[in-house]
């Protein structure tokens, strides 16, 4: 049962908070309160006057992307299977996202993409990762629902590339509409994909800070 897991706001400050309520077999109901933790957002600008200054400026979140998601398979319990998921998604992420460049659906620029041009660029690996690291906590609601999960990918994930496309991080083809039809299909059916690979929520996951406990018989 969520009580204030994430933040209300830009400007919020405390931490997160939950409870973990347990029914036995005989009735008896027992709760734990859980520490959730605590976001700190930060603001950063930087004067930007060539090219390849946002290049480096990319690469470097690209690269502290991939180390938050480290951190997050570090602080994870059930370490070796978040792992294989992350993995799995990077690898999907990957291949997919190169084989939609070399078929029209994506564009990237050159200076981005591995090997000229041959495999997509890293920060879209990183980004497939870190939504992996969705998938057993607040996204585990989606396993056992295969049409559910389905619907989520085919919207979220065209929606996700437009608005990637607005910022300027990568252009879909001229022809918009068969770009988002296919984008549909694959999300649709990697998403369904991942639930299967992520296995049962991981409640426990991460390591608890301790909390005031109630019973009740």
């Amino acid at each position: 049962f969520p009580a204030t897991p994430e933040p209300d706001g830009f400007d919020c400050r405390h931490g997160g908070h939950a409870w973990i309520l347990e029914i036995d077999e005989t009735g008896g109901v027992s709760g734990e309160a859980l520490t959730t933790g605590a976001y700190r957002f930060h603001q950063l600008e930087q004067a930007l006057s060539a090219e390849g200054e946002l290049e480096k400026v990319r690469d470097a979140f690209a690269a502290l992307a991939f180390a938050l998601t480290a951190v997050h398979v570090a602080l994870t319990r059930d370490r070796a299977n978040e792992l294989r998921l992350v993995l799995a998604a990077g690898l999907a992420g990957l291949v997919l996202d190169s084989a939609n460049l070399h078929l029209g659906v994506l564009r990237f620029e050159p200076s981005q993409t591995i090997l000229g041009g041959l495999l997509a660029p890293p920060w879209i690996v990183a980004l497939w990762m870190q939504f992996a690291t969705l998938f057993r906590f607040s996204l585990s609601w989606r396993r056992g629902r295969p049409r559910l999960a389905a619907t989520f990918g085919a919207i979220g994930g065209p929606l996700a590339f437009i608005a990637g496309a607005r910022l300027g991080a990568a252009r879909l083809h001229p022809d918009l509409w068969p770009s988002i039809a296919t984008l549909g299909v694959v999300w649709a059916t990697v998403v369904v994909v991942l639930v299967r690979v992520a296995g049962p929520p991981s409640r426990y996951a991460f390591q608890r800070s301790a909390g005031p406990t109630i019973s009740a018989e």
